[in-house]
């Protein structure tokens, strides 16, 4: 089983229920190259932009203590009923995910990625691997 943390707070951009898990509020039926295209992550990990669209991605720490940190991103903008929120992975599996990235070129993500037959499949991709593709 793997933890991992969020920053949540009353206005987030991430639904979560106590012992259900997190949900992108973003959901699109959209190549997964839409949000893998040069700058899109980044953006999306920098707190201060404001973004148009919501989305499809979770942002995630697997250090608690990370998570904390930056807790006090929407503390500082005035965000109010701010906590760590805690999700698992009961049974994930280290896989890829074959994408089309911003430059037309096919890459293997590595990507952690956990299938339930009630809940559907939660994949995880690291910013390292954003980065590097």
């Amino acid at each position: 089983m793997r933890r991992f943390y969020r920053a949540q707070s009353d206005q987030p951009y991430t639904y979560y229920e106590e012992g259900e898990g997190l949900e992108a509020k973003g959901h699109y039926w959209t190549m997964p190259r839409y949000w893998v295209r040069n700058g899109e992550v980044e953006r999306h990990l920098n707190w201060k932009t404001v973004l148009m669209n919501t989305p499809p991605f979770i942002s995630v720490f697997d250090d608690m203590l990370k998570a904390i940190e930056r807790a006090w991103d929407p503390i500082a903008r005035g965000h109010t009923g701010v906590f760590v929120a805690e999700t698992t992975l009961p049974i994930p599996q280290d896989t890829t995910l074959t994408i089309e990235n911003h430059l037309g070129n096919v890459v293997d993500l590595p990507i952690l990625q956990n299938i339930d037959d009630e809940t559907g499949t939660t994949t995880f991709v690291g910013t390292e691997a954003f980065r590097r593709h």
